[in-house]
């Protein structure tokens, strides 16, 4: 392999934010019109912003950038990120813990109430959640109170009700008017959650082509509006208007496991004949492939983001 490798840069995390001189979005190529903010240039993160990503570029519209963010959504849901975190543990900063820790479901199945989900608030506390068996106190008492009102009940009518509930003991089943019940709340204070798996979901291949495409327009420039790259930018539109499949046929594989667990992102790009490879690791161990037909990379180029010490490092090899 010609040449060694030379750092372009290296900064600390939150100062890496690339300049983009094209006014065009590069997605949809629409220019900001007057009157129309959603036309207007948005800064996008490459790496999600969910997952620890910090590098970003203004080369996205409002509108686009709003909805590359379901991208993000569905890699943060994936079952693998979220064993990853929680193999990580304290190696990553909190908000990339909370935010994934947010989106994740728990459970329990409890000896009164059955079966139990959970949530974290923003907060990260864990928050059991509404239904048909489980209702906070807040909300069973306002419930109760609704219903004695469409039902024309008097003060007499109310103080009965509040009486009776007060004395049920938690789980017991409390008379409103004749016909009604509601359940007085169970404290959930202590009881084991477990994060529930039983649906888990895999990260589709549009999400990772995505990524791979914003990275490659960092690469190429303005060569990203090339008219070889428009099937696709089609495909990432296709897959935001519901068509999974879309970006599937950019990708040279799906995904793979390193085996190797850290807590690092990297994206690369290699010029491979008239084509691009895009890679994408997430947390290192995760790997995808896309190819980028007709536009060349001249140089080979690595993006690190070690979300554990904080620092962003770019860089570029000429191709061997």
């Amino acid at each position: 392999m010609r040449g060694v490798a030379r750092p372009i840069s290296e900064r600390s995390l939150n100062t890496m934010k690339v300049p983009w001189p094209d006014e065009r979005c590069i997605l949809c190529l629409g220019t900001p019109q007057p009157g129309k903010p959603m036309t207007a240039r948005s800064d996008a993160h490459i790496v999600p912003q969910s997952i620890g990503g910090q590098l970003s570029a203004p080369f996205l519209c409002k509108r686009c950038n709003g909805r590359m963010g379901r991208f993000e959504a569905i890699l943060a849901q994936d079952v693998s990120v979220r064993l990853l975190v929680d193999a990580l543990g304290a190696r990553l900063p909190e908000k990339v813990v909370s935010s994934i820790r947010y989106r994740r479901s728990y459970s329990t199945d409890h000896p009164q109430l059955g079966p139990v989900e959970a949530g974290m608030d923003k907060k990260g506390n864990l928050r059991p959640k509404e239904s048909e068996t489980f209702r906070s106190e807040e909300n069973a008492l306002k419930e109760a109170r609704a219903e004695l009102d469409r039902s024309d009940a008097g003060a007499q009518e109310h103080g009965a009700f509040v009486d009776a509930y007060d004395r049920a003991a938690p789980g017991e089943w409390v008379d409103v008017r004749p016909g009604f019940e509601i359940r007085k709340p169970i404290a959930m204070t202590g009881v084991p959650f477990t994060p529930s798996l039983t649906d888990p979901k895999l990260t589709p291949l549009q999400v990772p082509v995505g990524i791979a495409y914003l990275y490659l327009a960092l690469c190429v420039g303005e060569r990203i509006y090339d008219p070889a790259l428009q099937p696709v930018r089609d495909a990432l539109h296709a897959a935001l208007a519901g068509d999974p499949t879309a970006a599937d046929a950019f990708c040279c594989a799906n995904r793979r496991s390193t085996g190797i667990v850290e807590p690092v992102h990297i994206l690369r790009a290699k010029p491979d004949d008239d084509s691009t490879i895009g890679t994408v690791q997430v947390f290192r161990d995760l790997v995808w492939r896309v190819r980028f037909p007709g536009v060349a990379n001249p140089e080979q180029t690595r993006y690190v983001l070690n979300l554990e010490t904080g620092k962003e490092e770019w860089m570029s090899k000429p191709p061997s």
